[in-house]
């Protein structure tokens, strides 16, 4: 009986690349029902297959041309899911950008392994200064999804708060080096953390300043019209952030706004 010319792909595998690197490591779990779609190389559809209980699947039976597969980043109803870097062999065939990979030529009898690795990233909670000083005014507009031009919309920052309204007003200046958790503000009053799991969180602000331990909380701010009040209370710390992936909490709306004013008494 003489062997079968035409070409195949896989078994491959679509994994969960856990480190983020796209090669597919000891102990990295195998994704099961994952679509996987077959394109001929002018875009038609050739076939689509859901991967197996392995996490594995297969085109078998191609005659010779160019192809390529995309994957849908979606497992287990959770579609937030990107691909790792692209390293080919067993591990990432797969682009970001779209899904796909780039297309190749199959030749008669020729068998490769189109495997695809994808994560979930992780959550996070910036802050940016929240003055424009080349503009002399104010770099977030509630619901805008974008600031003044220069800086990115969000305004995590301890500020503060003179008149003690709880609301950052023109001439409330950043407080640099304080205390938030395991981050300390910088020269801008910003702070930063990354890479959080999917869960409830809230920040804990440290009210000290420079050996100063008179500083105390402003009313939690109810005014969104700025994106700038404050969101702690009177210990500290602010309202639960309820967290899922790939979220990167900004100035949108005052929940999700976990800036901090304090002024010293």
């Amino acid at each position: 009986m003489m062997p079968s010319k035409k070409a195949g792909i896989g078994p491959s595998s679509v994994f969960f690349d856990l480190d983020e690197d796209g090669m597919r490591d000891p102990g990295e779990q195998l994704l099961r029902g994952v679509n996987v779609t077959l394109y001929q190389g002018d875009g038609t559809a050739v076939s689509s297959v859901i991967t197996d209980a392995g996490g594995m699947y297969e085109f078998t039976g191609l005659e010779p041309g160019e192809y390529y597969v995309a994957v849908e980043p979606e497992y287990k109803c959770n579609d937030n899911h990107v691909f790792g870097p692209v390293v080919g062999g067993d591990g990432n065939s797969i682009y970001q950008a779209n899904g796909t990979m780039a297309i190749k030529f199959l030749g008669y009898r020729e068998n490769v392994d189109w495997s695809a690795g994808m994560y979930l990233p992780l959550s996070t909670i910036r802050g940016y200064p929240a003055l424009a000083p080349a503009l002399g005014g104010w770099g977030c507009t509630p619901g805008s999804g974008g600031g003044n031009g220069t800086s990115p919309a969000s305004t995590s920052v301890v500020f503060e708060d003179l008149d003690g309204d709880g609301v950052r007003d023109p001439g409330e200046g950043p407080r640099d080096s304080v205390a938030i958790a395991s981050d300390l503000t910088d020269d801008n009053g910003t702070y930063f953390f990354g890479r959080l799991y999917p869960e409830s969180y809230h920040i804990s602000v440290q009210p000290e300043k420079d050996g100063n331990v008179n500083y105390y909380f402003s009313s939690p701010s109810r005014v969104d019209k700025s994106c700038l009040g404050n969101k702690a209370f009177a210990n500290g710390t602010t309202a639960a952030l309820d967290i899922g992936y790939s979220e990167a909490i900004k100035c949108l709306s005052g929940a999700n706004d976990p800036s901090a004013g304090a002024f010293a008494g």
